[in-house]
């Protein structure tokens, strides 16, 4: 399918993307926080003060941790995750691209680092990572992530939200949320039969949702 070509094309283009990001790091346990070239590496973040005292105290005992435990996996995910919060990108891309160097297949680190790369505004990289996250396990806050980024930044995307949400349907049937998303896409496109056909099914699976009802009876209108 044409959908299915283009995320395998993308699968192949973050191997190389992120290949490139790895050269800083494999040769050495220590992590270089070289910045990342034409992106947004760091921004000021309105931060509570407690907050960010709190964050930093944990900061601090992950990378004495690191010091020590060099490959220590949730440790270096939790520092991800924290220098992300704080606005310090370009950091919190190492430390999750070192977790990568050492486990690839959590999709859960992928989704960390197609986060990281949105906040770059690093596209082609967030794009990637979505999609290889959604390769290792489907789930329905990855295909709305990428869904998103689609919309918002590669419109010649547009056509394969189709294509991904009919694939996530397959794979999972009885998650409603799959079948509005399509609905939606298809009254997008005043392809309103095919609309009603998907939103009469979430209707099914959630008889007691008086919003689905309206959102049909508005589809079944446009029907001549």
């Amino acid at each position: 399918m044409k959908g299915r070509t283009r995320l395998g094309i993308i699968l192949v283009g973050l191997a190389i993307i992120v290949g490139i990001g790895w050269q800083w790091t494999r040769d050495s346990n220590s992590i270089s926080f070289n910045t990342y070239p034409g992106l947004v590496n760091s921004e000021s973040l309105d931060i509570p003060e407690d907050v960010r005292a709190q964050w930093e105290v944990q900061l601090n005992t992950g990378v004495a941790i690191l010091e020590t435990e060099p490959d220590n996996l949730g440790v270096l995910q939790s520092l991800a995750v924290i220098q992300e919060s704080l606005g310090e990108y370009a950091i919190a891309r190492r430390y999750i691209e070192r977790y990568m160097e050492i486990n690839a297949m959590n999709p859960a680190s992928w989704t960390i680092l197609g986060d990281i790369a949105l906040r770059m505004e690093d596209y082609k990289t967030a794009e990637a990572a979505f999609v290889k996250a959604l390769s290792l396990v489907p789930n329905e806050q990855g295909y709305f992530k990428l869904e998103a980024l689609w919309r918002a930044q590669f419109p010649d995307r547009y056509a394969d939200i189709e294509t991904m949400y009919q694939e996530a349907i397959q794979l999972d049937r009885q998650r409603p949320s799959y079948m509005t998303r399509l609905a939606r896409w298809y009254a997008e496109q005043e392809r309103w039969q095919e609309a009603v056909d998907h939103m009469a099914i979430v209707a099914q699976l959630q008889p007691d949702e008086t919003g689905v009802a309206t959102e049909l009876a508005e589809y079944k209108s446009h029907l001549k």
